[in-house]
């Protein structure tokens, strides 16, 4: 057995080992669950030849592909069609508030499948017409062509599917990096190596205050199904990052690809570029769990910096305590997000060395609270994005005369 198998067969023994004493016929389910009745039957496909897959890792594609099975899913059972629509309805809302204010909208969906998504997204967008740009993509050319069908068959042309692989860097791929105002990651990155390295991915095509939308299952209830459905498939049990870790530490007997709703958070929270616009409990876990973000205006637009504040040896950066005030107070007031009290960090944007002098130098006016409320940075956002170097002039001449009125010598 490979890995894959070896994990498909300690997942089937798990499921075993809870089983009824006395369990259900599929005949029986069926008639008293008639709204399962794709979830079930799906399930009785692969548990016909469950010998089979675990010994032959590709055999399972021949059972879930089938027109009534994984198509029918992700299209319209019920496990899947609330949460579409609830997606959808966020997204609509989103592009409702943007469209007040812009003249185009654009919206990326990352995780296409069979366009059961896409479909509710786009229909609901369809007021907007060329106004709204819609770009769904998936890494699967079989998805995109299945997806492509369906869109057409709902008239749906609009929208424009692509290939995408959330794993690599989008500057390689066929996506504009900053340009979409919503971007949508549905149920993809379980099934990523890394999870952190493709949510930062995803986050380059966003624009800077872009909403960023990240739909997981999160429920344990849940996951034994598709452990069931797709747990002998390699992609499985390719992650390795954080996960291992997080499942062990929330009692699961075995590590797999899902996360918790607390984990999901976590994720997110670390992201650099990020902030987050949803206020979720952390000790439950919905059969779905979505989270919205916004990606930071001014932190991506410049590389950053991190300066170890307590560590006053450092020979890189050699920071004085005066300086080290000016930067931590300067990044307190921009961001207070930025600081990372357990780290003890403090992230400061800046592109070069010539730069860095010239950001403390536009910090000294922000320590005294006489200019902190008409100098602050953040208010400058689009030209500090456009041209920091100017931007950053620009507030050092006006304020240079204030400054040698208030700020010490030092």
């Amino acid at each position: 057995l490979n890995s894959s198998s070896r994990g498909y067969l300690e997942c089937i023994q798990r499921l075993a080992a809870c089983s009824d004493e006395n369990p259900e016929s599929f005949e029986e389910l069926e008639a008293s669950m008639p709204y399962f009745v794709t979830e079930i039957q799906i399930t009785r496909s692969i548990l016909t030849r469950v010998l089979d897959i675990i010994f032959d890792t590709n055999a399972v594609g021949a059972v879930i592909y089938q027109p009534e099975h994984l198509p029918t899913f992700f299209d319209h059972s019920l496990s899947v069609d609330a949460v579409y629509d609830g997606v959808a309805s966020l997204v609509k809302n989103a592009v409702d508030q943007i469209a007040s204010h812009q003249p185009v909208i654009r919206v990326l969906e990352i995780g296409l499948r069979f366009g059961g998504l896409a479909s509710r997204v786009a229909g609901k967008l369809k007021e907007y017409g060329d106004r709204c740009q819609y770009v769904a993509t998936d890494l699967a050319s079989t998805f995109l062509r299945d997806a492509d069908e369906v869109l057409n068959s709902r008239q749906l042309q609009k929208v424009h599917t692509a290939r995408f692989d959330i794993e690599q860097s989008p500057e390689s791929q066929s996506l504009d990096l900053s340009s979409f105002d919503v971007v949508l990651i549905m149920s993809t990155l379980h099934g990523v190596v890394d999870s952190a390295t493709g949510l930062a991915n995803a986050i380059k095509l966003a624009k800077p205050g872009a909403l960023v939308i990240n739909v997981e299952p999160t429920q344990s209830d849940y996951w034994w199904l598709m452990e069931l459905w797709f747990g002998s498939m390699e992609v499985w049990w390719r992650f390795n990052d954080w996960r291992s870790d997080i499942l062990t530490a929330i009692g699961r007997p075995y590590s797999s690809c899902w996360c918790d709703q607390r984990a999901w958070i976590e994720l997110f929270n670390h992201a650099p570029d990020l902030e987050m616009c949803t206020d979720l409990p952390i000790d439950t876990s919905p059969l779905f769990s979505t989270l919205v973000c916004r990606k930071r205006r001014l932190h991506s637009a410049m590389k950053k910096r991190v300066l170890k504040i307590n560590d006053n040896d450092d020979p890189r950066y050699n920071l004085d305590p005066v300086r080290k005030a000016v930067v931590k107070a300067f990044s307190t007031r921009l961001n207070p997000s930025l600081i990372s009290p357990q780290a003890q960090t403090i992230v400061v944007d800046a592109c070069d060395d010539a730069n860095f002098v010239k950001l403390v130098r536009a910090s000294l006016p922000l320590v005294t609270s006489t200019l902190a409320s008409t100098l602050l940075l953040h208010e400058r956002y689009e030209s500090f994005i456009n041209n920091p170097a100017q931007c950053l002039n620009d507030v050092v001449n006006k304020s240079q005369e204030r400054m040698r009125e208030t700020v010490p010598a030092e």
